[in-house]
């Protein structure tokens, strides 16, 4: 199985940012020679997110607005998890409800996205102090391989394996 990796490192302006990363993600797919196979995308912070949607700052102003206003507000009393002298309990909810890793599909070299389809990076607590390890996000690309075809056989049915370079 073919697979390539690699790390981006992210200093954000804002304590919660959407960067567009579809190209960053694209170049490690023309990178890695892989044709066929998956992307996988996963944030390494508990308070950030990886996610799949369209590229449109109004369409970003409402996520924010809905995560601040609905799924949770950015109010340090209201959760226990800022007891422990911590002050992002939101960040870690929005990160849980966005989600924080994508599979893409990789097709003929290329990502194989919708027409208005994009990969983002969701910082929900940036402009802090963390170890270096947080700051970081994972583009780990995985060749797919070809699925065994059934051949009828002399005696019945029987698994053949076909091989091809991807």
């Amino acid at each position: 199985m073919k697979s390539h990796t690699h790390y981006l490192w992210f200093t954000t302006k804002q304590r919660q940012e959407i960067i567009d990363i579809t190209e960053q993600v694209a170049e490690q797919v023309r990178e890695s020679g892989v044709a066929e196979g998956l992307a996988l995308v996963s944030a390494m912070h508990i308070t950030a997110s990886v996610f799949v949607n369209d590229h449109e700052s109004g369409l970003w102003a409402d996520i924010l607005k809905w995560l601040e206003t609905t799924i949770a507000p950015w109010d340090a009393k209201r959760y226990r998890h800022n007891e422990t002298g911590e002050d992002n309990a939101a960040a870690h909810l929005r990160s849980l409800t966005i989600g924080h890793e994508v599979l893409v599909p990789i097709t003929a070299g290329k990502l194989d996205l919708g027409p208005w389809q994009r990969v983002f990076y969701g910082e929900w607590d940036g402009q802090r102090k963390k170890p270096d390890p947080e700051h970081r996000l994972i583009i780990a690309l995985s060749r797919l391989e070809p699925p065994a075809i059934e051949r009828p056989g002399r005696h019945g049915n029987a698994l053949a394996s076909r091989d091809s370079e991807v």
